[in-house]
């Protein structure tokens, strides 16, 4: 078995959305996409964390996925299960949980995977320092 069968991680993929309420101001909220996805978080390398500096695009961390799971920048990504350990804030509209990340790229292909094929997205993880 392989690292490609069984992804360390389970993730739920949202979108934001945006409405008018009834003064005709923006309403902002979440729609979920898919459940239970499998994914492999990591901590973005320094040399990619240079290369989208380099456009002003701050990231920090990337995440893996067996097939392409067509995310935007229009999407975060909650982490909710780690290692077959549940998360224990499951919100994803609280920007202080470390479980949520924020895409920052389009997804792409990433050969790094020995014989496989991974999806690779870079994200924004907010933190203290970061918000």
């Amino acid at each position: 078995m392989s690292l490609l069968d069984d992804l360390p991680h389970r993730c739920t993929i949202f979108r934001q959305t945006r409405s008018n309420d009834s003064l005709g101001g923006n309403k902002y909220g979440v729609v979920i996409e898919k459940t239970n996805v499998e994914v492999w978080e990591q901590q973005a390398s320094a040399s990619e964390i240079q290369d989208y500096e380099k456009r002003g695009i701050v990231v920090n961390t990337k995440l893996y996925f067996v097939e392409d799971p067509k995310v935007t920048e229009r999407h975060s990504v909650l982490i909710t299960k780690r290692l077959d350990v549940n998360s224990p804030n499951l919100s994803v509209t609280d920007v202080s949980n470390p479980d949520v990340v924020y895409v920052k790229s389009d997804t792409r292909p990433d050969a790094s995977a020995g014989l496989g094929i991974l999806w690779r997205v870079m994200c924004e993880k907010k933190t203290s320092r970061t918000q």
